[in-house]
C-alpha cells in the first residue's frame, strides 16, 4: 500500500480542511501554519485527542516566515511535501465585507500563499476562498495571482463549488483553485448530491443532506459552558427576540438581526464568520433561538468529538471560517483519484448520521 502524501497547511484555522484531507485516508498534514494563538491552540488540542495529525504547528505571521527554512527546520524532512493546502483570510473579498482587496493587509496574504507554493518544489496546491476573489479590483487581483502560479509552471484550474452538492448539510459556496506541476490538469469532482425539489438523476445523485439531519440526536442545550457535547450551550434571548423568532417561517429571515431561520427540509445557508466581537449564526428550525456552537459545527461537518479553544465568539468564528468537511473531503478524494493510487480504507463520514442519509 502506498504511503499517504504529505501536505503543508497554511492559514490552518481550526483545522477543518486538514481534518477533511486526513479523513480521506490519503493525506497527512506534516506542517501547520496559523498566526492566531486561539486557533493554533485548537489545533494542538485536537492533535492531543488524535483528531489531527501530529505535524508541527508554527504559530506565526506567514509574511514573516521563509517557506524553505520553515519547512526544513520544523520537520527535518528529507523530501519536499507533495502539496500545499489552505484558505487565506477572505474578509477582504467577501460580499458582506468592505471588499478592500489588497488595500486591506489581509488581502495581500493570498500572495504569501503563492510564495510558499512557488518556492517549494511541491507537485500540487489547493487554495480556497470566497467567490468574490474572482471579481475584486475588476478581476486584476485574481489575474495577478494566476500569473504567479503559471510562471512557476503550474497548470491551474478553478471553480466555485456548493458544499451541499457534495454531501454537506450547508449550501455554502467556495472558490477552489487547484494547481498541479508535471501532472495532468485537475478535473473538479462531479456533484454527488442534488436539490430534492428537482428531478435527480438517481442513483448517481442523491438528495441534499437536510439541516435537520445534521442537528438530530443532540440533547437540549446546556445552560452554562462547556456543554455536552462541547459548545452545545443555550443562547439566551430577550422575550421580544424569542417572540420574533417564533413567528418566522422556515427559510425566512429575521430582518432585525439578519439571521436565517433554517428550513429543516433543506441544507442550511452558509454561516457568517463575523469578527472577534460577534458572530451571526442561523436560527434553529424548530426552536426560537440561534444555533449553538456545536450545532453550527454539525452544519459544517465537524464530529462532536472535535474540540475548540476560546470564547463562544472565537469558537464561532473558527467554525464559520472552516471549509465544510464533506466538501473538503470530496476535493481530497478527487486529488487522490487523479494523481496517485492509494489502497487505504477511506474514512467514514466525520459525524454519525442516521442510516437514512445516503453516504
Amino acid at each position: 500500500m502506498q504511503s499517504r502524501k504529505s501536505l503543508i497547511s497554511l492559514f490552518s484555522g481550526a483545522g477543518g480542511l486538514d481534518l477533511a484531507f486526513e479523513a480521506s485516508g490519503a493525506f497527512s498534514t506534516q506542517l501547520f501554519v496559523e498566526s492566531e494563538p486561539i486557533f493554533a491552540q485548537t489545533l494542538r488540542i485536537n492533535q492531543l485527542a488524535n483528531s489531527l495529525g501530529k505535524g508541527p504547528i508554527i504559530e506565526n505571521d506567514i509574511s514573516l516566515l521563509d517557506p524553505i527554512e520553515t519547512w526544513t527546520n520544523a520537520t527535518s524532512a528529507r523530501e519536499a511535501p507533495w502539496g500545499i493546502i489552505g484558505g487565506p483570510p477572505c474578509e477582504s473579498f467577501s460580499s458582506i465585507g468592505k471588499q478592500a482587496g489588497r488595500l486591506d493587509r489581509r488581502g495581500k496574504l493570498i500572495f504569501n500563499f503563492a510564495d510558499w507554493v512557488t518556492r517549494l518544489p511541491v507537485r500540487a496546491f489547493m487554495m480556497e476562498n470566497v467567490p468574490g476573489l474572482l471579481s475584486i479590483e475588476g478581476g486584476l487581483l485574481f489575474r495577478e495571482l494566476m500569473e504567479r502560479f503559471e510562471k512557476a509552471n503550474f497548470d491551474v484550474s478553478y471553480s466555485i463549488l456548493r458544499a451541499s452538492d457534495y454531501g454537506a448539510p450547508t449550501m455554502r459556496r467556495r472558490l477552489f483553485i487547484v494547481g498541479v506541476r508535471g501532472l495532468p490538469k485537475f478535473v473538479f469532482p462531479s456533484p454527488s448530491h442534488g436539490d430534492p425539489r428537482k428531478q435527480l438523476s438517481a442513483p448517481l445523485i442523491t438528495p441534499w443532506v437536510r439541516s435537520s439531519i445534521a442537528l438530530s440526536g443532540l440533547p437540549d442545550p446546556a445552560a452554562v459552558q462547556p456543554g455536552e457535547p462541547q459548545g452545545h450551550v443555550l443562547i439566551k434571548h430577550t422575550a421580544e427576540v424569542t417572540k420574533r423568532f417564533n413567528a418566522l417561517k422556515p427559510g425566512a429571515v429575521d430582518r432585525v438581526r439578519k439571521r436565517n431561520r433554517l428550513d429543516p427540509t433543506l441544507p442550511a445557508p452558509g454561516l457568517y464568520a463575523g469578527n472577534m466581537k460577534g458572530i451571526r449564526f442561523h436560527i434553529h428550525p424548530t426552536e426560537p433561538r440561534e444555533l449553538t456552537n456545536r450545532e453550527a459545527a454539525r452544519i459544517q461537518g465537524f464530529p462532536d468529538s472535535y474540540l475548540f479553544n476560546g470564547s463562544r465568539v472565537a469558537v464561532g468564528k473558527q467554525i464559520a471560517n472552516a471549509v465544510p468537511i464533506a466538501l473538503g473531503q470530496a476535493m481530497a478524494l478527487a486529488l487522490q483519484a487523479q494523481y496517485f493510487p492509494y489502497n487505504g480504507k477511506p474514512a467514514l463520514p466525520t459525524y454519525s448520521m442516521p442510516p437514512e442519509v445516503p453516504r
